[in-house]
């Protein structure tokens, strides 16, 4: 009994321990693409994924649906941050693949976002109204370090750009916390992890 005791113990504590290195990661990589967008490089951000993605992605702390959750971010991402160029919201420093589309080192932050749903954010999945109001709030203030540290440039008024970006976040975040909590409650056929 004392053992099963400590077993539990031990679990809860490594799990702790998981989502804050995913909370930790995810805060390097957006200093590591933002940074390295700013200087005009994209291979900071794609190191620090890489790490993150071989870390998180071990058959131990992987939860169900990360892999398609990662696929549905990168989707949205690349939809999401392609409007902002387009109708004139900011552009990004380091256009890379193209100018009017969302650049590389923003689809490794989509990804490395992707990878914290389930895991340091995934007390959310039951909080929606909390996740609305969060993105509402958080996400343009990443916009907004972001500008500042010279990774993008607003092209409209801040004040205008930082709200169409707080609604557009306050539907996109919600979407992505829906997503996977349907594929946590999804009932698997196989053994599959994704």
């Amino acid at each position: 009994m004392l053992y099963i005791c400590a077993l539990r113990k031990w679990k809860k504590q490594a799990l702790t321990v998981n989502k804050f290195i995913n909370f930790v990661f995810f805060q390097v990589l957006w200093f590591a693409c933002i940074v390295g967008a700013a200087s005009g490089v994209v291979w900071p951000g794609f190191v620090v994924l890489g790490l993150f993605l071989v870390w998180q992605l071990q058959p131990s702390r992987i939860a169900l649906g990360d892999i398609r959750l990662i696929l549905v971010a990168i989707l949205l991402g690349i939809l999401l941050d392609s409007l902002w160029p387009m109708f004139g919201v900011l552009s990004f420093a380091t256009p890379v693949p193209l100018p009017s589309f969302a650049p590389v080192w923003i689809i490794f932050l989509w990804i490395g976002f992707a990878l914290t749903i389930n895991h340091s954010l995934a007390w959310l999945k039951e909080k929606l109204v909390i996740a609305v109001v969060l993105s509402f709030v958080a996400a343009p203030l990443s916009y907004f370090g972001g500008h500042r540290l010279g990774a993008l440039d607003f092209t409209m008024s801040v004040p205008m750009a930082l709200l169409l970006l707080a609604f557009a976040w306050a539907i996109a975040f919600p979407l992505l916390v829906m997503f996977a909590r349907y594929m946590q409650n999804k009932p698997q056929s196989s053994k599959a992890l994704v």
